[in-house]
């Protein structure tokens, strides 16, 4: 499964601590499973970790949106691959 991040994603996961990027990483490898619902009124789903939240679509890829902004035909993602978890 191809998972890719928006840049505000990759921003805001690169300001978070190590706890947080863990369990936000082991969270969304585990995609389509986790507490994931299907957002009402918008195209798309959500997956809670704890206190946040994952918006996501799920089309050939997963597009991963934190920050809940699809913006990526204007800024580009990013591979899961290539955002630094450490």
């Amino acid at each position: 499964m191809n998972i890719e991040y928006s840049k505000k994603a990759i921003k805001y996961i690169e300001s978070v601590d190590k706890q947080t990027k863990k369990r936000l990483r082991e969270a969304i490898e585990k995609l389509p499973n986790g507490d994931v619902r299907k957002l009402k009124g918008l195209e798309g789903y959500r997956l809670r970790v704890g206190d946040l939240r994952v918006l996501f679509s799920m089309e050939d890829e997963i597009q991963a949106f934190l920050d809940g902004k699809k913006d990526r035909i204007e800024n580009g993602t990013v591979s899961h691959d290539d955002i630094n978890w450490d």
